[in-house]
């Protein structure tokens, strides 16, 4: 196995863990809608690292298409399962951009099981890139050329996540949780710029490693410890207001006494 494929099964099985862990929480409390998209996304992220791996063991130009194909084939269910929860957590009302998204990209995902394969990738235009990471990882990407609906799907999901950026900002700016939405924002900067890189190396502009499969690992982090802590703050709430009562209770107990 190379050794930049190790990372990748390690937070593969860390995100299949908090999907599980948080689509057992939903089917707990479906009333925190928030959660399935997120186990959804964490599930689907979980996937795309696997792919990664399978990209970075292969030693044929049919085996790095083969994985190259299914990372772009779920990335669309990525930016769909990310513009659902970011919809939930945001408190979005009746926002059409969100809706024309999740339409956009589920056309997609469906035109990439239909089209011609030249239109995706294709084995007769090879991409293969030799990557030498500061003179001690040296990596071999077998790929084919991205096609044109390929490169709509990464134009498409670098503007869907500026948007979501500029939502975060702004839902930023008028909550008081401010500590876990900045943790979660710096995280999405940093996926987005994995992404942007991703893009440019599979461009060829410039020759580097992918990343985006490890930064979005810490946008995985980041939104679990938010989930977490607003379901902790809840309860403590909860716990709170039974004990107002319970003392209220005995206070009036005592009055009529």
């Amino acid at each position: 196995m190379h050794l930049l494929a190790v990372p990748c099964i390690a937070m593969a099985s860390v995100n299949f863990y908090v999907g599980a862990y948080y689509l057992f929480f939903y089917l707990k409390r479906p009333q925190v809608r928030e959660h399935l998209p997120f186990a959804l996304l964490c599930l689907s992220v979980a996937c795309y690292d696997v792919f990664s791996a399978g990209l970075y063991n292969s030693h044929s130009l049919a085996d790095g298409i083969f994985w190259q194909r299914l990372q772009l084939d779920i990335a669309p269910l990525i930016a769909i399962f990310l513009i659902w929860f970011t919809y939930n957590f945001t408190e979005q009302k009746d926002n059409r951009i969100f809706r024309f998204a999740i339409v956009w990209f589920s056309v997609i995902s469906l035109a990439s099981l239909l089209v011609n394969p030249e239109l995706t990738l294709s084995a007769t235009q090879p991409a293969i890139k030799q990557v030498d990471l500061l003179n001690r990882f040296q990596i071999t990407y077998y790929e084919g050329t991205v096609g044109i609906l390929y490169q709509v799907e990464i134009i498409s999901a670098l503007i869907a996540y500026l948007y979501l950026c500029y939502l975060f900002i702004g839902y930023y700016q008028r909550t008081l949780d401010h500590h876990s939405l900045l943790l979660i924002l710096i995280c999405l900067i940093i996926y987005l710029f994995g992404v942007v890189n991703d893009s440019l190396v599979a461009a060829q502009t410039y020759s580097f490693i992918y990343f985006s499969e490890y930064s979005f690992f810490f946008i995985v982090l980041a939104m679990a410890y938010t989930l977490l802590n607003k379901f902790v703050n809840l309860h403590t709430a909860y716990e709170e207001l039974a004990i107002n009562l319970e003392h209220k209770v005995d206070e009036r107990t005592r009055q009529i006494r």
